[in-house]
Formats: structure tokens, C-alpha cells, sequence
């Protein structure tokens, strides 16, 4: 197959303008193409949806996500892995290690830069909230269910959505004490994004989790928290990485939280007390 850049090259010329906006912006920042939708795209590029599938085709592809698909290769060999790739020779043995490694070097590097104020913050208005929304589409859809449950097991009130319509119809109606978490991946998600943007226009605290920075939305949350993966390894043959990746920063907010619920309970039997006296 050849690569994707100098089919790009060879019909550059032939191009209408937005096309090889398109194409400019592929060429220079191929690793982000990867990880944005076609709307995102679009957006940053500043052309119109169709523009960007026309250069598709143009490059003999049927559409944004085939064109994807064929990008990815040349990314991955660009770019190279920081984890360590398991082969088909390889003993079971050697397979284990190499996953084991691979984990413990994503979630190492995503707490290398965490801030414990951040997330001391997200536990303590988890736990001080009215009510907890966790969203996420795709991959990020079950990432947000786990985290869900989780809070529902240590008994604070979550519900988790997946669908378009009913992120936008829910997220819409928070106001101030709730807490809207939101899981992307790539940052990218625009459904994702504006829940995040208009739960905190209406008072709502909001936390984005994303695995790609730098993201344009991130402005939009209270709190943006980063699991640092690769953008070759979001897309390429690692699938479970930034899933787990993301966890763990679900995971390290969720080990604090029952300890402010338990200071929240004390105060709030300190204060009924008070006010019967």
C-alpha cells in the first residue's frame, strides 16, 4: 500500500483550495488527523465537512474514516512506540511481560504529572455533590460506566450516558452542587465537549479526562486531567491502553473520596446537632 502522505503529494496540485487546506494540515500534523473526527477536522482547518470528504476521495479513499485507517501506518512508523510490541514468536511468557510493561509504563507516566490538588478537588466535590453524571462515547462509553458503578458502590448518586440525545438533554439540566464527568480519549469528542461546556455554564462542576494534549476544549472544564499515551498508541494497536490509563486517574480520584464522605456525614450530624440544641 502506498503511503498516504505521497498520494496526498501527487495529487496536491489538482486540489480545489479547501482541499489542500485539508491536505496541508494532514501533512503537518498527521498524528493529531488520527485522533479528530471529521467535524473536528473541519473546524480546525476552517472548511465545511464536505470539503474534507471530497479530499478523501480525491486521495482514493471512500471516506473520512477509510482515508483514517490508511494514515495510521505511516503515523505509527513515523512517530515509533514507547511501548514494547508483542510478537507472534513470542512465548506466553514474554507476551505477559511485555503487557505488564506496557501498563505499568502508561500508568506511571500519566501519574508522573498528575497534581494532587486537582485531584483532591474532583474527590472533594464528588463527594460533596447533589448528583454525578458521568458521559462518554464509544471506547470512553465504558470507561465512564465503570466509573459510574464505582461511585454508585461507595454510595454517591451516578448515572452514566452513552447516547447523543440524552447527554444533551441531561447535561443541560445541571445546575450548581452537581458534578458532570466527562471521559475522551482524544479530547476531541464534540458531544463530550459541549456537555462539559454547558454543564458549567449553568453552575455544574466539570472534569474532563482526556488522553491527547494539548485539547482545545480542555478551557471548558473545571478540571482537565491528562492519561499520557501517544497519539499512535490511541489509535494503533494498543486499544486497552488509554482505557486503562484513564482509570487509573478514575481510580486515584475514587481512593479519596470515601474519606471526605466520611468528614461530610460528621459535619453534617455536628450541625444537626447544633440546631436541635
Amino acid at each position: 500500500m502506498r503511503d498516504v502522505r505521497e498520494i496526498i503529494s501527487k495529487h496536491f496540485a489538482a486540489m480545489t483550495r479547501a482541499e489542500r487546506e485539508v491536505g496541508k494540515f494532514v501533512l503537518d500534523h498527521p498524528g493529531e488527523v488520527i485522533l479528530l473526527s471529521m467535524q473536528a477536522l473541519a473546524d480546525r482547518v476552517g472548511v465545511s465537512d464536505n470539503s474534507v470528504l471530497r479530499f478523501c476521495r480525491t486521495c482514493g479513499h471512500s471516506g473520512y474514516v477509510d482515508f483514517k485507517t490508511a494514515l495510521l501506518p505511516s503515523v505509527i512508523a513515523q512517530q515509533g512506540s514507547i511501548y514494547r510490541q508483542v510478537k507472534r514468536e513470542d512465548s506466553f511468557a514474554k507476551q505477559q511481560q511485555k503487557v505488564m510493561e506496557n501498563i505499568v509504563s502508561a500508568v506511571e507516566r500519566t501519574y508522573h504529572d498528575v497534581r494532587d490538588a486537582e485531584i483532591t478537588l474532583v474527590a472533594k466535590k464528588l463527594a460533596s455533590s447533589s448528583g454525578v453524571c458521568v458521559v462518554g462515547l464509544a471506547g470512553s462509553a465504558g470507561v465512564a460506566m465503570v466509573f459510574s458503578d464505582s461511585l454508585l458502590s461507595i454510595g454517591k448518586s451516578s448515572v452514566a450516558l452513552s447516547d447523543r440525545v440524552e447527554i444533551e438533554r441531561y447535561c443541560s439540566c445541571l445546575r450548581e452542587g452537581a458534578v458532570l464527568i466527562g471521559f475522551s480519549a482524544s479530547g476531541e469528542t464534540p458531544e463530550v465537549l459541549n456537555a462539559v461546556g454547558r454543564a458549567k455554564e449553568n453552575g455544574a462542576f466539570t472534569v474532563l479526562i482526556s488522553c491527547n494534549t494539548p485539547v482545545r476544549g480542555a478551557h471548558r472544564a473545571d478540571v482537565f486531567l491528562v492519561a499520557h499515551i501517544p497519539p499512535q498508541e490511541l489509535a494503533g494497536a494498543f486499544f486497552a491502553l488509554p482505557r486503562i490509563a484513564q482509570l487509573s486517574l478514575a481510580e486515584l480520584v475514587l481512593s479519596q473520596i470515601p474519606a471526605y464522605l466520611v468528614d461530610r456525614k460528621a459535619s453534617l450530624k455536628k450541625g444537626s446537632g447544633k440546631a436541635v440544641g
